[in-house]
């Protein structure tokens, strides 16, 4: 940002300063006696020393310069932070407000919704995760029990390695899901969402080196899908992953049963019968 830019410009003002005063001391350096110098290198050796006592003079006035300065620099710097936490404070503040007047209007959030989702995917798209985030987030305001938003959400918090909040979302999305699949409305569509929740969330744990509670989410996908072949994908993988040979022969039993032209049967084959019985 600009003020970013005015310490570095009140410095190389003053370094300009001092290239000034040194080029009206041109004179006394060039009285130099170099008589006893070979008149082939006279100028040249004049050039170099005068160039050595300007660098040096420049050297030693640019580091007091920068010294001088760096209080100043460190109070612009505090200055204008405080400055843009203040607006941004007030942003947030104006923004929630806005949120909480237009609930009351079902036709003008939904348009909103819409509007900040696709924003958000383009964003998101865009590998521009910290925008992204906030789009999705002023969604899940709007709409706490918008699934869609919450699992974009989880995913970005999940490229980014931020695998706390990737679980805390993840987990608030199946409570979600389980608590719609229950309710008097709960179809077909709501039921798949629970076994989406349990993928997502199984990826995460396995993202995060939980493979043990990544096998119990894949477990509960399959259980739900048994012929889904992605599911029993997952399921042989993370069960060679902690060693479960049991497992894994029998989810790939299932998967041979499925989908017997699946290109990952003979690499399970051989991951499998590698591991110890």
């Amino acid at each position: 940002m600009l003020y970013d830019l005015i310490p570095a410009v009140i410095i190389v003002s003053g370094l300009i300063a001092v290239v000034a005063i040194a080029v009206r001391k041109f004179p006394a350096l060039a009285a130099i006696d170099v008589g006893s110098i070979p008149r082939e290198k006279q100028m040249e050796v004049k050039k170099m020393l005068i160039e050595n006592r300007l660098l040096g003079k420049l050297r030693v006035s640019g580091k007091k310069m920068e010294d001088a300065l760096r209080p100043a620099e460190i109070f612009l710097k505090k200055f204008f932070s405080r400055v843009r936490d203040r607006v941004k404070a007030v942003e947030d503040k104006y923004r929630d407000r806005h949120i909480e007047l237009i609930k009351g209007k079902p036709e003008v959030a939904e348009q909103k919704i819409k509007s900040l989702f696709l924003r958000a995917e383009e964003l998101s798209k865009a590998e521009k995760l910290p925008e992204a985030e906030k789009k999705f987030i002023e969604i899940v305001k709007l709409d706490p029990q918008n699934i869609a938003a919450c699992r974009n959400l989880g995913y970005i918090y999940l490229r980014q390695k931020d695998f706390s909040h990737a679980r805390e979302i993840f987990e608030y999305n199946l409570r979600l899901s389980l608590k719609q699949a229950e309710g008097e409305k709960a179809d077909e569509g709501s039921r798949k969402q629970v076994m989406f929740s349990h993928l997502d969330l199984g990826l995460m744990r396995r993202s995060a080196e939980d493979f043990s509670g990544a096998l119990e989410n894949f477990l509960q996908a399959v259980e739900m899908e048994p012929k889904n072949p992605k599911n029993l994908d997952l399921l042989i993988e993370t069960s060679i992953m902690v060693k479960d040979k049991n497992l894994a022969e029998s989810a790939l039993k299932q998967l041979k049963e499925v989908n017997p032209d699946n290109q990952k049967i003979e690499k399970f084959e051989e991951q499998i019968k590698a591991l110890a019985s």
